[in-house]
């Protein structure tokens, strides 16, 4: 009697009970992690298109810096590469943390591509990210 009594105390949980639990987790860790996922990758587009941003808005600093040292605009994208103006690198490039800004000239409409060296390596990869804008009057 006494050994049952015992029994009774001991607290627990039973077999159905923890497979109730474990196929409830399974089930919320098949909704959350796609989910995951996905806000990752939305961040990585979102820094990206920052990125993008921070380009354009260094090529209006550096042409207004080139207007107001010269008095005048600059004729091409040339005038303004370099490290004076856009500060870019002998490649033609401008460094920026982990991103990587390139311009173009086609047409009077510049374009600023991103590309990212998400683990510091010195490898840079290509976006998919950019930003046009019509060359300043």
């Amino acid at each position: 009697m006494e050994r049952t009594k015992q029994r009774r105390r001991q607290g627990g949980f039973t077999l159905i009970e923890l497979i109730t639990v474990i196929i409830i987790l399974g089930v919320l860790a098949a909704v959350v992690t796609p989910r995951y996922f996905d806000m990752v990758s939305e961040a990585e587009t979102a820094a990206a298109e920052g990125a993008a941003a921070e380009g354009v808005g260094r090529f209006n600093l550096a042409y207004a810096k080139y207007v107001m040292d010269n008095n005048q605009a600059p004729a091409n994208l040339a005038a303004l590469q370099g490290d004076t103006y856009l500060g870019t690198d002998a490649s033609d490039v401008v460094v920026a943390g982990d991103f990587q800004f390139t311009y173009s000239v086609a047409n009077d409409v510049v374009t600023v591509a991103v590309a990212t060296d998400p683990d510091g390596d010195g490898t840079y990869t290509d976006t998919g990210v950019s930003k046009t804008f019509d060359w300043p009057d």
